[in-house]
């Protein structure tokens, strides 16, 4: 089988399962009956069972997104080889190109940085690096307890980082002598 045969069906799978997860019907299914199941608790349960419930389903969308989303699905299954690469959209490939890069990595890491001030964004993030955790098979335990023992402390810190610094620890922003840097 050539590998444009598999990169072409890869995509054409992914854009298939991006399409049905982006149909929000099955989703709000979901909702409906975790409503159901909630509303079965006390008034003070049920209004955390609402809210976490919730959130497991957006996380849950989220994350079935992004794992079917052609980039991520395709290239890194490595079913689309490196001349039939589905384009990044990132800046990592635009500093190879020698473009805008800093300014693309202050930009996104800024609203990365934005966004976890919201705690629901916190809680995802968390929830990533213990998912992270379970992929590891040894060390599940260890890892755990270090993502609860500083997983906020570190997420607080990052809350309060500038952008470009992140970036200049990346290697991503120069010194202060390129020309991208804003």
């Amino acid at each position: 089988m050539s590998t444009g045969f598999q990169c072409g069906s890869c995509l054409e799978a992914s854009r298939s399962a991006e399409k049905t997860l982006n149909n929000l019907k099955m989703f709000e299914e979901v909702s409906m009956l975790s409503k159901k199941v909630c509303q079965a608790l006390p008034v003070d349960l049920e209004i955390k069972c609402l809210k976490k419930s919730e959130d497991y389903i957006q996380y849950t969308q989220s994350m079935f997104q992004e794992l079917f989303h052609e980039e991520s699905l395709c290239n890194s299954t490595r079913l689309c080889s490196n001349e039939n690469r589905v384009p990044s959209n990132g800046f990592l490939t635009d500093k190879e190109s020698g473009g805008g890069s800093c300014s693309k990595c202050s930009k996104t890491v800024g609203k990365l940085i934005s966004d976890l001030k919201d705690p629901r964004m916190k809680t995802k993030v968390t929830n990533a690096m213990l998912n992270f955790c379970e992929e590891k098979d040894e060390n599940h335990q260890k890892c755990d307890e270090t993502v609860y023992q500083y997983g906020a402390v570190v997420l607080d810190k990052l809350e309060h980082a500038k952008s470009k610094d992140l970036c200049k620890a990346l290697s991503i922003c120069g010194g202060g002598d390129d020309e991208d840097d804003d």
